[in-house]
């Protein structure tokens, strides 16, 4: 009579980590070895970094030796768990204030914006964020450099298709442009943009037609565009983006006429 005998299992590396994660068991990574230390540590590491994510354990981020894999860890968990707290244990400085606009923008905190170092535009990026989130320009008020807080002011009036407040920035041309236009574009009403400037550095009033003509991809809102350059540039993206040879038709400049109805078929 034949003894019965045991049958090890020999998993291949992948298979060992896919073992730890399953069965959320990080005492498994602690066994990997390979024949390169360095490869090791990196298998190691990348199985705590999987098991942590998976099940939400910044417990097992911390016994990831690489310092970028385990910021990149805590990180992760953080803005998985709306936890600004795990952002403070991050060793790099971008991500830690990365991590913090995430987890504020997720939360729809502006206090945690507070926590990103003055120096760092993360900081305006992240009162922004909220703001439009909230739908709230207040927040915009923690901005410190004027240009950025107009430009939020610009990007809650837009996400709330509000033109009063983009009134409040009509003497700022290219602000106002962006804040008119996102909203015409929004509506597909070419009609907001009669009210922009024409300048000698741009003609605001042309662009956001074409940007509502792009948005809406009709060509017939190009032809509100009376500089004759700037209508035929207009046509041309309509009509090569999306094929639309009727666009390419109302170019006057012949050469780009051809080009177009070319890319347009």
């Amino acid at each position: 009579m034949m003894a019965a005998c045991s049958v090890s299992v020999i998993l291949t590396p992948d298979e060992e980590i896919q073992k730890a994660v399953k069965e959320n068991d990080p005492s498994i990574c602690a066994k990997i070895e390979d024949e390169d230390q360095g490869k090791t540590q990196k298998r190691r590491d990348r199985c705590y970094e999987e098991i942590a994510i998976e099940y939400n354990n910044p417990m097992n981020c911390m016994e990831i030796q690489d310092q970028a894999r385990q910021d990149n860890c805590d990180k992760a968990i953080a803005i998985t768990n709306k936890e600004p707290d795990l952002c403070e244990v991050i060793d790099d400085v971008w991500k830690k204030n990365d991590c913090f606009m995430q987890v504020a923008e997720v939360k729809e905190d502006p206090l945690i914006c507070g926590k990103i170092d003055d120096n760092n535009r993360n900081k305006s990026m992240c009162y922004s964020k909220v703001a439009v989130a909230r739908k709230n320009q207040e927040i915009c008020g923690n901005i410190d450099k004027e240009s950025e807080k107009l430009g939020c002011i610009a990007d809650v009036a837009s996400v709330k298709e509000d033109l009063e407040l983009c009134e409040t920035l009509k003497e700022y041309d290219s602000t106002y442009y962006s804040c008119t236009s996102a909203i015409a574009s929004k509506q597909n009403n070419p009609d907001l943009c009669n009210n922009l400037a024409v300048t000698k550095s741009r003609n605001y009033k042309n662009a956001c037609f074409e940007d509502t003509a792009i948005m809406a991809k009709d060509y017939k809102t190009c032809e509100l565009i009376e500089d004759t350059d700037d209508r035929d540039s207009c046509l041309s993206k309509i009509g090569r983006n999306n094929k639309i040879p009727e666009a390419c038709e109302k170019i006057t400049d012949e050469k780009r006429k051809e080009i177009c109805s070319r890319l347009a078929k």
